[in-house]
């Protein structure tokens, strides 16, 4: 009930915004985009069959420009999953509909073969004039400047292997920004949360120097006080990204101290073949796991916790073999654990607009009888329609 009220506060003061902002001019402008996905997913993990599952996928983004320093945005995804994952999986409803956002803008409907989920996952107004930018509303606060792992990104950290959702979640927050100069800001937030254990409030100075984008973080993170930064550059024509942070635990919290660091390094070759190398350091991940795995892991995905592993590494190449052909495969393995991830994709482009794709996702390790094998093994062909 109490989520039911705050979601309507939310949309009456947006609307409310929308309106005031629309008697400023005359000529508003209202665009609309989005997708539309049908992908089968195949999982082999079963030892006698195969289990299969149909997942629809639609999405609309609309977009609204009032005036020049007014805009506003909603975009809503929506899922209808039917199959054996929806028959088989316990609780697969609540766990598709699970989230740690502050209002609540998801419905659901289901019987036993089927999982209707609707949510709206950005609503927010911006303003922007002069050096001055202000969000408020449901945003992706994205901190992160490295490509598989983000220890900066306080506010909504997001798994690399779940690869259908590019738009990454979002949060329920104001965000207030101030440009100082050339490549140079400073940056406030805070996300609304119902306890101290779910609250994020963070600040963001951002500057470059030496060809180099530097950031510093710092602020209040699920009871964790943070301290970090980042850079950006390039080495021998290739990008260097890193990022580091570490996490003290206040207000009770009993973890321990964390610092969780990533660096990786990037190149693109005339051929257009492209590789990323990235290494991840968590101080407060396990050394070993044992059997299992991923699959003893079970937690919410924070920047604190982006791997349960202390050291993660993944290889990333990618080539286009033709025109409307490309393929990528990622491997992605853990020093001091008998456990290895690989992540082939390949893409072709049917017509404009139009892309079928096949991901393969394999996970191997130890079984409860020490064998190394694969104990996860997945397909994912999907046919993308963009507008």
């Amino acid at each position: 009930m109490l989520k039911t009220v705050r979601t309507i506060f939310l949309l009456t003061v947006i609307l409310g915004s929308f309106i005031t902002a629309r008697s400023q001019d005359e000529e508003p402008k209202l665009l609309m985009n989005g997708y539309l996905k049908d992908m089968v997913i195949t999982d082999f993990s079963p030892s006698d069959s195969a289990w299969w599952t149909n997942l629809i996928h639609n999405r609309l983004n609309f977009k609204w420009y009032p005036n020049d320093k007014f805009s506003a945005f909603v975009e809503l995804r929506t899922q209808w999953y039917t199959g054996d994952y929806v028959k088989i999986i316990p609780g697969f409803e609540d766990q598709i509909g699970a989230t740690e956002d502050f209002f609540d803008l998801s419905w659901s409907v289901s019987n036993e073969n089927n999982v209707l989920h609707t949510m709206v996952d950005r609503v927010y107004m911006e303003y922007q004039s002069n050096d001055w930018n202000a969000r408020l509303g449901r945003q992706r606060i994205n901190w992160g400047v490295s490509m598989v792992w983000n220890p900066n990104d306080l506010f909504n950290a997001y798994s690399y292997v779940d690869f259908d959702y590019e738009e990454r979640p979002g949060s329920d927050a104001l965000r207030i920004q101030k440009y100082t100069g050339f490549a140079s800001s400073f940056e406030i937030a805070a996300k609304l949360a119902d306890s101290l254990g779910s609250w994020v409030g963070a600040a963001k100075w951002a500057t470059n120097k030496w060809n180099y984008d530097f950031q510093v973080i710092g602020g209040l993170a699920q009871k964790d006080v943070t301290i970090g930064g980042a850079w950006a550059g390039n080495i021998k024509r290739g990008g260097l990204k890193g990022e580091v942070t570490y996490f003290i635990p206040v207000a009770g919290n009993t973890k321990n101290n964390a610092f969780v660091g990533t660096l990786s390094y990037d190149y693109s070759f005339k051929n257009s073949l492209y590789f990323n190398v990235s290494y991840l350091f968590n101080s407060d991940g396990a050394l070993d796991l044992g059997s299992g795995g991923f699959f003893d892991f079970i937690g919410e995905l924070t920047a604190r916790n982006l791997s349960p592993y202390m050291h993660s590494t993944l290889l990333l190449g990618t080539y286009p073999f033709h025109p409307l052909i490309s393929g990528s495969l990622a491997i992605m393995s853990f020093p001091g654990n008998k456990s290895l991830f690989i992540n082939p994709t390949v893409t072709i482009s049917l017509v404009s607009n139009l892309d079928l794709s096949f991901t393969g996702q394999t996970y191997y390790g130890e079984n409860l009888a020490g064998d190394f094998k694969s104990l996860s093994k997945v397909l994912y062909t999907r046919l993308k329609w963009s507008f």
